[in-house]
């Protein structure tokens, strides 16, 4: 019995052994050289960027894009009636454009084509959502830090979607604090001067959709960022308002920044994200979007 065993144990490793060699020794595809595009425009451009790339092989049919510089080819962008040619930014993987006469507008569809001496070519098309006045309502707490005489700000903030069309936006949001600063000499304070500083609001959702939520409020929660610290004892800071920088994206852009966003490259055992690109012939983005700014100041 125990030499049939280990005839059954020899012939079960021959095959597996037989497998792998077989697939070692297997001829995969190379996938494909494609260009690689992003692009992201708006009406409140005065420089167009394009990033260009081309992909290449990792880890046998999988694709990455190289880090080569392009500086030979043709890149433009039109709409109905006029033509943006881009030229190469030396140093970088960009080509760029003054905007100048051609102008970028919110409503028209552009399009962005590209094509290298090798014979590679891409497209893709966006169009430019509209900029809506919205009222932000804003509540700002604060709290002070253990280590030092610091404060941390929180945000809580929210809008009303325009209803019967689909949004996307991308909220960015500051707080802005006053520093006054009391100075003389010999030590009397005779004189001050006063500064405006701006300190992002991160951990928040900044892409959003109204998805479910058309033409209802939008919430965004748990904002936060610390204040400056001022040792000296004659300068004093304060709070007085948020500016809110919101763009209006289309969902081209949405949903290739949050497919980005979810990505973790440096965690082996992450899942395989997907990321978004609607470039014909290619991988990458080309995006558009509208913003606005307001300063809605402390009540």
């Amino acid at each position: 019995m125990k030499i049939i065993n280990a005839y059954i144990f020899l012939a079960l490793l021959f095959t597996i052994t037989s497998c792998i060699s077989n697939v070692k020794d297997a001829d995969l595809p190379s996938p494909e050289t494609q260009l690689v595009l992003t692009s992201f425009i708006s009406p409140q451009d005065e420089v167009i960027y394009v990033y260009i790339g081309k992909t290449k092989a990792i880890y046998g049919n999988e694709v990455s894009h190289s880090n080569d510089t392009i500086k030979d080819a043709t890149i433009y962008i039109h709409d109905q009636n006029d033509t943006l040619w881009l030229y190469y930014y030396p140093g970088t993987q960009y080509y760029k454009a003054e905007v100048n006469s051609f102008k970028i507008e919110e409503g028209k569809t552009y399009y962005l084509k590209a094509s290298t001496t090798d014979g590679l070519y891409a497209e893709a098309s966006c169009t430019i959502p509209k900029a809506y006045d919205l009222e932000f309502n804003i509540s700002v707490d604060s709290f002070k830090n253990s280590y030092n005489d610091s404060y941390t700000y929180t945000l809580n903030m929210d809008w009303q979607d325009p209803a019967g069309i689909k949004n996307y936006y991308r909220v960015s949001p500051h707080l802005v604090i006053i520093t006054e600063r009391n100075y003389g000499y010999p030590y009397n304070y005779t004189s001050s001067d006063t500064s405006y500083h701006e300190f992002y609001f991160y951990w928040l959702e900044n892409y959003i959709s109204d998805s479910g939520k058309d033409g209802n409020k939008i919430t965004v929660t748990n904002g936060k960022t610390p204040s400056p610290y001022n040792p000296n004892v004659n300068t004093y800071s304060h709070y007085c308002g948020v500016k809110v920088i919101m763009f209006f994206t289309d969902e081209n852009y949405y949903k290739y920044n949050t497919s980005v966003y979810k990505f973790d490259g440096e965690n082996p055992f992450s899942e395989p994200v997907l990321v978004h690109s609607n470039i014909k012939n290619g991988f990458g983005t080309f995006a558009g979007y509208n913003k606005i700014e307001k300063l809605v100041l402390k009540q």
